[in-house]
């Protein structure tokens, strides 16, 4: 099978689209890990902006997909394509080996912000126990308002806020 020219530059324009769709979800979770792991108040993690870079990286795969598919090319590493061993291949190969390294980066990345997540939230829930009074927590302290430590012990982060 000869790869036509115009395959191969169809083929290496869905690469780079995906490869800019992976570039750009990669600095937002780069963005993302590093607001979840700075000392400062919770970040906005703009779930929406995240779902549109999943969404754009998605469509982009699939496009590719689906011109490799019609045109009975390989979805997986070009090198061992029919028509693209040589020096033809370089530029195709280069284009997805850089995809497959973006992949990688933004799994890394995902699995770091779900490590920070669940750390927060693990930090969080000690806090509320130990602020809740029969949480489970025997030196749980509540206080009064004038900031002496409460004499009576009560049931929930409910009664302690009086509703």
């Amino acid at each position: 099978m000869e790869f036509q020219s115009d395959k191969k530059s169809t083929l290496a324009r869905l690469l780079r689209e995906e490869i800019d769709s992976a570039k750009a979800l990669l600095q937002f979770l780069q963005k993302e890990v590093a607001s979840l792991a700075s000392d400062q108040a919770f970040v906005d993690l703009q779930s929406d902006t995240k779902l549109k870079l999943i969404n754009m990286l998605q469509q982009a795969t699939g496009a590719r997909m689906q011109f490799a598919a019609q045109n009975e090319l390989p979805l997986g590493p070009l090198a061992s394509a029919d028509g693209l061993t040589g020096p033809d291949s370089e530029p195709l190969q280069s284009l997805y080996s850089h995809l497959t390294g973006l992949a990688q980066q933004c799994f890394e990345e995902n699995r770091r912000i779900g490590k920070l997540i669940n750390r927060r939230t693990r930090f969080v829930t000690r806090i509320l126990d130990s602020v809740t009074p029969g949480g489970g927590d025997s030196r749980a302290v509540s206080y009064e308002e004038s900031g002496r430590p409460s004499s009576a012990r009560r049931n929930n982060l409910l009664d302690l806020a009086g509703i």
